[in-house]
């Protein structure tokens, strides 16, 4: 997986799909904070996890995984997209963050849609996975208040 830089004037914002947090480098200070967060359905995944057997190699190509942060510049906030990794039925999952990266709270999303999502004044949009139209794509519009913590 290839992580996805979020670079704005003073800073570079990034996350690694192995591990429960994100991370801001200032530009001016050269010094990166590391901002920890907790996910409801799986735990910071290097934990426990040793690299080097194969199990653990395993673990990270086939295992829970975070996605890619993106960030809402219609609402000023940041979303984290991340899947327990089950092997019958892989669960998704969406954390919302505020600018500053406090978690607002997380949601389950509905299993028919891709990781791979668009965000639009209106909403997210996710494709259906399960649709045979390649560009048919569902609106998911958030609201804070009913997203649980």
């Amino acid at each position: 997986w290839i992580t996805k830089i979020i670079v704005n004037f003073n800073s570079i914002i990034y996350n690694f799909h192995f591990k429960s947090s994100i991370y801001i480098y200032d530009k001016e200070t050269k010094k990166t904070e590391e901002k920890k967060f907790h996910s409801q359905h799986i735990p910071d995944l290097v934990k426990g996890v040793k690299r080097s057997t194969v199990s653990g190699i395993t673990n990270l190509f086939f295992g829970p995984k975070y996605y890619n942060l993106k960030y809402d510049e219609y609402n000023e906030k940041f979303y984290l997209l991340y899947s327990d990794g089950a092997k019958e039925q892989e669960n998704k999952y969406l954390i919302t963050f505020d600018k500053t990266f406090q978690k607002l709270g997380e949601i389950t999303l509905p299993t028919s849609f891709s990781p791979n999502y668009v965000i639009s004044k209106k909403g997210l949009l996710f494709r259906n996975i399960e649709d045979l139209d390649y560009y048919s794509f569902n609106l998911y519009a958030i609201n804070i208040q009913n997203v649980n913590e």
